[in-house]
């Protein structure tokens, strides 16, 4: 609930989100290796998603241009996979609707 709790404060706070490419070498000085939390990107170009004060990842995939945009998460599922870390699962937007009125 905590974690739920917390995306979901950063999502009305409506942070925006910024989203370029920039050289590999530099995003590693610039935010060390936190970048790569779903694993490292190849190439020497990467491109960064940054949601300032909040967090940077590389990604190509689909995203915001602010958090406001997401509407209200929903925690589903959690579960452990290897090495401590958790899956966590949600729904977002529109399909909240029915899980909040419970």
């Amino acid at each position: 609930m905590e974690i739920e709790n917390e995306a979901n404060r950063i999502i009305l706070e409506g942070h925006p989100i910024k989203k370029y490419f920039q050289s590999k070498k530099e995003a590693e000085k610039e935010f060390g290796f936190r970048l790569y939390q779903g694993g490292i990107v190849p190439g020497n170009s990467i491109r960064i998603v940054n949601i300032q004060d909040v967090d940077v990842e590389a990604c190509c995939g689909t995203h915001a241009d602010n958090t406001s945009e997401v509407g209200w998460i929903k925690m589903i599922k959690t579960s452990a996979i290897s090495g401590g870390t958790l899956r966590l699962e949600y729904m977002a937007g529109k399909k909240v609707m029915p899980e909040l009125n419970k």
